[in-house]
């Protein structure tokens, strides 16, 4: 059984990673799928309850369910229950993995299998960022035509550098831990050592800062650990082992300097790696003031997306989608308390994985270690390493909001989870019944998981062809969605640019422009109903409101949009317009001037034409009237 769940938990890693890490997990097609198999996963462990169960600390079982308690509940009652899923599916992934990992996968062998997996799966990311980086930069091998870079920076199969530098940095510290703890011969340590150098190498050129500080935080956190082990047995035989960690420390960054020193685009993103301006700062503003609207129990899950829009600066563009820290942003979204909940969630995890570690290196040196007592020791201390990588990180990023880096955090917990069951323990129902929480979850999972599969497709391949023209099998595509009852704003949305283009195309008769109109406005006022706030629904419906001369209603549709996103040049243009339609010449004069060189980007995306010599003439006095 353990070895079952040890494969389908990595099965389901494997699948969130080929599926370019679930992306930002709003696409649920991306994200489903490894989703589902944790759910068969979870199930599966209800058949181990009749064996010797697993043991968790105490502390950390208490953390753990306060944490899902308090989450799910947040999750319940957030404004937009679209957004909110996402998260849900991620908490309960995250929990699948981290119990299964605790409970079911605890037999050293199984968990050495697990590691060395994801290190060879490191290592596979590694080999397709080093193509990319020094062959051809969009080259994906499951994307047809490339992936589209915008740099030369490794990604590997994930969305952004970032996000793989996220998992590499969790791969090295690993690898690093196995190779010198792992109780290899000479050829095996060579062998694991050369995975960890390709690992770093992947890691290097994704040029992520942050994924510099958090691997560097990771192997002196390992450096330290390794010395503390040492401290009292430094004898002949020991010393050499010591001055290798040292040594492998320095050639590590010998190698990220040697590679920055060769490459413009490393180098130029090394040297940022503290600067004082740098749009995090600002983003990080935004967390706060959106913090200070609800400070105890926050504004909601997922909702940086409407208050990042809302707070950030006028020079900041980009649609804020994360506040590039995970710690900020639960704290924004989850209020103080889901903040404290996860720092004492994090500190029981670190102090009984610290305990562990001590009582691990009072026994190593005091015999012969097997291979097996070997191997747990190099896990614990790589999965302590990497946690602390996983940590730093996500106060510079959003890493853990990438479900491929979240899967993987949370089977690192799993693993400092567990206490060792000592030989004059018997098993109690308790401990028993322990395996139903996993087995529950797993089938929530399947039920409220799989039936999303069929119209999730449908959805991504409308996006998909939509986006290349294929309009009429995009159709056909959201059609079959809807019928999978699929509930997705991004195809309401969809259809009602549809039938705005429409309106477009029969413009020369007013009855069916009407009704194309009044069409498009039933989409986005579905994908509104949905995400109450978000600017880009609320902007589209005022629009098509104007449109029919429906301008009371409009108005304050306008007004929103304004409070939502005050520095958007979508916002200035589409107002410009309705002031246009609402007979206001001086009124859109004013956005005219606002909007400078937005002008042309904005005319080109929503295929509408202003002439500001049209309002400046409707501005002029009428003539005098005739004498005669």
């Amino acid at each position: 059984m353990s070895a079952l769940a040890a494969v389908l938990v990595f099965a389901s890693i494997v699948v969130m990673q080929l599926l370019f890490g679930g992306g930002e997990g709003t696409r649920f097609i991306y994200t489903l799928p490894a989703y589902v198999l944790l759910g068969v996963a979870g199930v599966v462990t209800l058949f181990a309850v009749r064996k010797s169960p697993g043991r968790m600390e105490r502390g950390c079982l208490l953390w753990a369910g306060v944490l899902a308690a308090y989450f799910f509940a947040r999750i319940a009652l957030s404004p937009c229950a679209w957004l909110a899923a996402v998260d849900f599916y991620a908490l309960l992934a995250g929990l699948l993995v981290y119990l299964i990992t605790a409970l079911v996968v605890r037999g050293t062998g199984a968990r050495f299998a697990v590691a060395l997996g994801l290190i060879v799966l490191g290592v596979v990311q590694s080999g397709i960022g080093i193509w990319q980086f020094a062959r051809d930069p969009n080259f994906h091998p499951f994307v047809a035509g490339g992936r589209e870079a915008t740099s030369v920076r490794a990604s590997g199969l994930f969305v952004s550098p970032n996000h793989l530098a996220g998992f590499l940095e969790i791969v090295l510290p690993l690898a690093v831990s196995l190779c010198f703890w792992g109780g290899f011969k000479a050829r095996g340590r060579i062998v694991t050592g050369y995975l960890a150098l390709v690992c770093l190498a992947g890691l290097v050129l994704t040029g992520s800062r942050g994924g510099y500080l958090s691997a560097g935080a990771g192997l002196v956190v390992f450096a330290g650990m390794s010395v503390w082990a040492l401290r009292s047995r430094l004898s002949r035989s020991l010393l050499p082992r010591l001055v290798a960690v040292v040594v492998a420390l320095a050639l590590l960054g010998g190698a990220f300097a040697f590679a920055a020193a060769r490459s413009y685009a490393i180098r130029s993103r090394a040297n940022t790696v503290f600067v004082a301006e740098d749009v995090r700062l600002r983003l990080w503003e935004a967390a706060w003031k959106q913090f200070r609207l609800a400070p105890v129990f926050g504004t909601g899950s997922r909702t940086y997306l409407y208050y990042g829009r809302q707070f950030r600066e006028p020079q900041d563009q980009a649609d804020p989608i994360f506040a590039h820290s995970d710690w900020l942003q639960t704290l924004a979204e989850y209020g103080a308390a889901g903040f404290l909940i996860v720092v004492g969630f994090v500190a029981a995890h670190l102090r009984s994985g610290w305990h562990r570690w001590r009582t691990m290196v009072a026994h190593h040196f005091e015999r012969v270690n097997s291979a097996d007592e070997s191997r747990a020791f190099a896990l614990h201390a790589g999965a302590l390493s990497a946690i602390v990588a996983c940590l730093v990180h996500a106060a510079l990023d959003f890493n853990l909001h990438i479900a491929a880096n979240l899967l993987v955090t949370a089977l690192l917990f799993g693993l400092l989870a567990t206490r060792p069951t000592r030989a004059e323990e018997k098993p109690s129902w308790p401990a028993r019944a322990l395996h139903a929480v996993p087995a529950a979850l797993g089938a929530w999972m399947l039920i409220t998981g799989a039936p999303r599969l069929p119209g999730e497709w449908f959805v991504e391949k409308a996006r998909g062809r939509f986006a290349v023209g294929e309009f009429q099998v995009a159709l056909d595509a959201a059609g079959k969605a809807r019928d999978h009852g699929a509930q997705n704003p991004h195809l309401s949305f969809l259809l009602g640019q549809w039938h705005r283009i429409r309106s477009k195309a029969v413009a020369r008769y007013p009855a069916q422009r009407r009704a194309e109109i009044e069409k498009a406005l039933e989409y986005y006022s579905e994908a509104h109903a949905m995400c109450p706030q978000d600017v880009v629904y609320v902007l589209r419906k005022a629009w098509m409101l104007s449109k029919l001369g429906r301008h009371d209603e409009a108005g304050p549709l306008f007004a929103l949009a304004w409070d939502l996103d005050p520095y958007s040049p979508r916002v200035w243009f589409l107002s410009m317009l309705h002031a246009r339609e609402i007979g206001d010449p001086a009124q859109a004069l004013a956005y005219y001037r606002r909007l400078g060189g937005w002008l042309q980007p904005m005319q080109d995306e929503f295929q509408e034409k202003f002439d500001p010599i049209e309002m400046e003439l409707l501005l002029l006095p009428d003539p005098p009237a005739d004498p005669k």
